[in-house]
């Protein structure tokens, strides 16, 4: 996740790659070169590949009362895809700034109106399950809201790469599931 002009809270529960059976339905989509192609085709992206990370390339985030991912940036490479499994009671929604991040002018002032709740440009799509997403998260300024009740909210996450070979830092897989592959 890129830097922001203010930290911001991530508390989520999340099942790795290398911690899904084989005969898992997000594992086998993952793997799928049919699903690959779609997204390829669809973001316009002729070489686009599977990250290898053994943690991080395909995962399920799971929120829980109270949990939430602060807003944030992805790395520069990356693509996700995300399929939304599971509704929370209430809360838990996927919120983003579509283009913040840019090379034109200084987003700190606009990433910092975010975090404070002083920007108005804020998307809040009606995901719901079975909802199929792909964002480009380095441009893009993104979080999940706080969960609350008993349900939780759960999303599978399958990540692509413009650069092939590509791993995430061991930064990264240590914060989301506190370990390094």
């Amino acid at each position: 996740m890129g830097e922001s002009p203010k930290a911001t809270r991530a508390s989520i529960w999340a099942i790795a790659f290398d911690q899904m059976s084989s005969d898992s339905p997000s594992r086998q989509l993952y793997q799928s070169d049919d699903l690959l192609n779609f997204v390829s085709a669809i973001t316009d992206e002729p070489e686009l590949y599977r990250c290898i990370d053994p943690l991080v390339s395909c995962h399920f985030s799971v929120f829980r009362d109270g949990d939430e991912l602060g807003w944030h940036y992805d790395p520069k490479t990356n693509l996700v895809l995300t399929l939304q499994l599971q509704d929370a009671d209430d809360g838990g929604h996927f919120e983003f700034a579509n283009g913040v991040r840019s090379k034109e002018f200084d987003n700190a002032e606009i990433e910092l109106a975010i975090i404070e709740g002083r920007y108005d440009k804020i998307l809040s799509p009606d995901l719901r399950p079975g909802t199929l997403t792909i964002i480009n998260g380095y441009s893009s300024f993104h979080r999940v809201t706080p969960v609350l009740g008993n349900r939780e909210r759960i999303v599978t996450l399958l990540n692509y790469s413009k650069t092939p070979g590509y791993c995430f830092s061991d930064n990264i897989q240590q914060r989301f599931f506190g370990r390094v592959a």
